[in-house]
């Protein structure tokens, strides 16, 4: 009977013990949450150094941009804007920061960029990553240092406000962003090592403004372009261009 009762209290009491409540991890703030628009949209720097290959893709874009075509079967296709493209057009980004990652959303490109801070490395070379690349990062104060690899050629050639080179498979993108302004401008400045596009690296620079209410994030759906992809297939069967992928 005494074992019983001894049973029995030790069970009311691990009962009315407290439950334990696990800290969850506090949301990092650097300063870089929230929604941004581009200042002064640019692709690359126009006196970029250019490969023969990089040369004659532009040099196709600019004749089928001249004779009223929209710019690449990929583009009409509706596949995804991708890695560097999103981060410099005139389209809204909404970056939101959180334990070991931070994530970037484009209002044009359907596939969010994760910038993963917890340490990671790239693992194995891998095409798997595709239209944004993988992206890895660290902080150093309130900036955020990117390392990005592992790009595929399958992205939409954007050709919004600035013709822009082709990126290929080989590029390795560097990044360093930070707030200035009192928070109010965040600057991206990159660094695109492309052996397949430029002869040498390229450095590009872009400041993005803060967007407040009642400013917001928008919608911006895409419709495949079945008439542009019959007439840009038409356009490069005429030249003797070949396909584009």
């Amino acid at each position: 009977m005494t074992h019983l009762k001894l049973a029995l209290a030790a069970a009311l009491l691990a009962g009315a013990a407290p439950h334990v409540v696990v800290a969850a991890e506090p949301t990092p703030n650097h300063g870089v949450s929230g929604l941004w628009m581009v200042i002064v949209p640019q692709q690359f720097p126009k006196d970029a150094p250019l490969t023969a290959q990089g040369k004659a893709l532009v040099d196709i874009d600019n004749r089928m941009v001249a004779d009223g075509l929209v710019v690449g079967e990929r583009s009409a296709k509706c596949l995804p804007v991708g890695v560097p493209a999103m981060m410099v057009n005139e389209f809204a980004l909404n970056l939101l920061e959180g334990p070991g990652q931070v994530m970037i959303v484009s209002e044009n490109n359907s596939i969010p960029r994760i910038i993963y801070t917890d340490g990671r490395g790239h693992g194995r070379p891998s095409s798997d990553y595709g239209w944004n690349g993988h992206s890895v990062g660290h902080w150093e104060g309130d900036a955020l240092l990117v390392d990005t690899t592992s790009f595929s050629e399958r992205y939409a050639v954007y050709k919004g406000v600035t013709l822009a080179p082709h990126r290929t498979a080989a590029l390795h993108m560097t990044e360093r962003l930070w707030p200035e302004a009192g928070g109010d401008v965040l600057v991206d400045d990159m660094t695109l090592d492309d052996p397949g596009a430029f002869t040498k690296p390229v450095n590009n620079v872009v400041r993005y403004r803060r967007l407040k209410p009642p400013q917001h994030f928008m919608e911006d759906a895409c419709e495949v372009q079945v008439d542009s992809i019959a007439a840009n297939a038409a356009w490069r069967a005429a030249h003797g261009v070949k396909p584009a992928p």
